[in-house]
């Protein structure tokens, strides 16, 4: 409902950019949460409601922008994003607990790092939507 709302002020991109910050804030409070040693539902939750805005705010917009088809290769785009998400989490999860484990802090480092790769792949736009190089 939020990116909907701010799909009335803000560029496309420009809400995309915001929710993977919230992803890239979600690793840090996980991260924070394991260096002070802090237990319990909150120590979870609210750092996972960073990670849940960032999920309804630019995985949906990604998602509408990839069927978003010209060519009338929605179903297409559509079974393609799901597949990439689903088979790309999957790896990534299997490869992160083979490597490091499970635990917050793993959790809290995979979703930092994933997101830091994530904003780095909105770089290339904002520089061509403002002309730096």
């Amino acid at each position: 409902m939020l990116a909907k709302r701010l799909l009335d002020c803000w560029p496309y991109d420009r809400i995309l950019a915001a929710g993977i910050m919230c992803f890239v804030l979600g690793g840090v409070a996980f991260l924070t949460v394991v260096a002070l040693g802090l237990h319990g539902a909150a120590a979870v939750v609210l750092p996972m409601c960073l990670v849940s805005l960032a999920n309804g705010s630019s995985l949906s917009l990604a998602v509408s922008g990839a069927i978003a088809s010209e060519h009338g290769h929605t179903a297409t785009a559509s079974g393609l994003v799901g597949f990439c998400q689903i088979g790309s989490a999957a790896l990534v999860a299997m490869g992160v607990s083979a490597a490091f484990g499970t635990g917050l802090g793993v959790l809290g480092g995979a979703v930092l790092v994933l997101g830091l790769i994530a904003m780095s792949a909105c770089l290339p736009m904002a520089r061509r939507r403002t002309g730096v190089v």
